[in-house]
C-alpha cells in the first residue's frame, strides 16, 4: 500500500494529522511515549507559482481543504505537468498522496522536491515521519537530521527524532535529543511526557528524574497515563540521582501550567 499556517489562497494550508499507520501498526500494543503525529501541512504554493498558474493553485488549496484528495491530486498532476521544476509542487503532491494512504509515492514526491530545493524543511519532515512510519529507521533518522539542521529550534524535531531513535535502540541519543527538546521549549507537554519514559529507557534507570518530568507533563495539560505511572512506579530501585542531576532538572521545569494539588508519588528507596 502506499501509504502551519494562515488559509488559503497566499498562505500554506493546515493539514490534521496523517493517518499512515498500517493495520498491524495499529494493531501492536501502544508504546508508553507520546509518538509524533503526521501532522504534514501543504507549502505556499499560491503565490509562488507563475501568475498564469495561480487561480489552479488556488483551485488545489479549495478541493484540500474540503478533503477532496483526488481531486487535489489531478490538480496537481496538471500543475506538475506546467511546471516540473517547481520543488513546492512536487512537495504538496506528496502531502496529498500520504493523506490518500499512497506513502511510496509520496516518499517519491518527497525525495524529487528536496533534490530541486534542499533547503525545504517540511519536505524533511516528511521524508523523515514517511520512513519511520514504515520502519526504514536510518532514512528516517538521516532525513530527520536534516529537518533539524534546517529548523534547530523546532522541539517537535526533536521529538520526532528521539522516537526513531528509539525505535533505532539507541536509549542516550533519544534522551539528549528529548532534553534539547525541553530547553527549546519548557512548556512542551509532549517533549516533558517523552522525556519520563526516556529515563525508564536508559541502562540506569532513573524513576525519580522520570517521575518529575511526568508530573510536568501533567501539569502541562498532557493525559495522564497508568501505563506510566506503573512503570515509574515498578522501576528498579537505582541510584538516587545526584544534586548536580536535580539541579539540571529543575532548570527545565515549566514556567506555565497549573499546579495540580496531589499527592506526590512516593517511590521505592534507592539500592546501590
Amino acid at each position: 500500500m502506499d501509504s502551519h499556517r494562515a488559509p488559503f489562497p497566499f498562505l500554506a494550508l493546515t493539514l490534521c494529522c496523517l493517518a499512515l499507520i498500517t493495520a498491524a501498526q495499529s494493531a501492536a500494543s501502544e508504546p508508553l511515549s507520546r509518538r509524533p503525529s503526521m501532522a504534514v501541512g501543504l507549502a505556499e504554493t499560491a503565490s509562488a507559482v507563475p501568475e498564469a498558474l495561480k487561480p489552479l493553485a488556488s483551485k488545489a488549496a479549495v478541493a484540500v481543504s474540503q478533503f477532496n484528495w483526488p481531486e487535489a491530486l489531478e490538480i496537481y498532476d496538471t500543475l506538475i505537468a506546467k511546471a516540473p521544476a517547481h520543488a513546492l509542487l512536487h512537495a504538496n503532491r506528496g502531502t496529498v498522496l500520504a493523506r490518500m494512504n499512497r506513502v511510496e509515492s509520496a516518499v517519491v514526491e518527497f525525495d524529487r522536491a528536496v533534490r530541486m530545493d534542499a533547503e525545504l524543511a517540511s519536505s524533511w519532515q516528511s521524508l523523515g515521519l514517511l520512513h519511520w512510519r514504515r520502519g526504514r529507521l536510518d532514512l528516517a533518522i538521516s532525513a530527520l537530521l536534516r529537518w533539524i539542521d534546517l529548523a534547530p529550534e523546532d522541539p517537535e524535531a526533536r521529538i520526532a527524532l528521539a522516537a526513531a531513535m528509539t525505535d533505532r535502540g539507541w536509549p542516550a541519543a533519544a534522551l539528549k535529543e528529548l532534553k534539547t527538546a525541553v530547553e527549546i521549549d519548557r512548556n512542551l507537554g509532549a517533549a516533558h511526557f517523552n522525556l519520563a519514559v526516556a529515563y525508564l529507557s536508559q541502562p540506569r534507570v532513573r524513576p525519580e528524574m522520570a517521575l518529575r518530568h511526568y508530573e510536568w507533563a501533567l501539569d502541562l495539560g498532557e493525559d495522564p497515563s497508568a501505563d506510566l505511572l506503573k512503570a515509574i512506579r515498578e522501576a528498579p530501585a537505582t541510584v538516587r540521582p545526584s544534586q548536580q542531576e536535580l539541579e539540571g532538572a529543575n532548570a527545565l521545569a515549566p514556567t506555565e501550567g497549573r499546579v495540580q494539588a496531589k499527592k506526590k508519588i512516593k517511590l521505592p528507596p534507592a539500592t546501590r
